[in-house]
């Protein structure tokens, strides 16, 4: 995984997209920081259009994770897709976390939280803090949502509407 930008711009040389995928590593939250810091110093960061980091171990509540992906957003400047899919301990918290640094990423079109064990929480941190206008798709089926979610996901569902 400490090499992974390096081999990722050994690869990406020319002017076509980007993706990265690193699903089922054990990615967690700090080595987030890693990635960004590596991403960095290459040269095809801002054609970043997919970024897949589903099944792994991606924490709530870690410190800095809103710093990490705000300069993450900040630096892939195309991105649109963000998989987060399947980090069964990102739960809500990790949601407030991540929230505040979405408006940061002004292409983003689809954010994958599938499966990462959200309760109703999720949504209204999602309500609290601008969204890029660009999105199109929040997929937060198969996680721990009730019925008392109405409320959220109807103030969701205007904010897009309103765009």
């Amino acid at each position: 995984q400490c090499t992974l930008a390096q081999l990722l711009d050994e690869d990406a040389e020319g002017e076509g997209d980007v993706s990265i995928a690193v699903c089922g590593k054990q990615v967690q939250t700090g080595d987030l920081q890693l990635l960004g810091t590596q991403l960095k110093e290459m040269s095809f960061t801002s054609r970043i259009t997919h970024i897949d980091l589903r099944r792994n171990l991606i924490r709530g509540g870690e410190d800095r994770m809103e710093g990490y992906m705000t300069d993450l957003f900040k630096m892939a400047t195309s991105l649109e897709v963000l998989r987060l899919d399947e980090n069964p301990l990102l739960c809500s918290i990790g949601v407030r976390d991540l929230a505040p640094s979405l408006e940061s990423a002004s292409n983003l079109k689809v954010l994958g939280l599938s499966h990462c064990c959200l309760s109703n929480d999720a949504l209204v941190h999602l309500c609290r803090n601008q969204m890029p206008i660009s999105l199109e798709v929040i997929d937060v089926t198969c996680n721990l949502m009730n019925d008392n979610v109405t409320k959220a996901a109807a103030k969701l569902y205007k904010m897009f509407r309103s765009k």
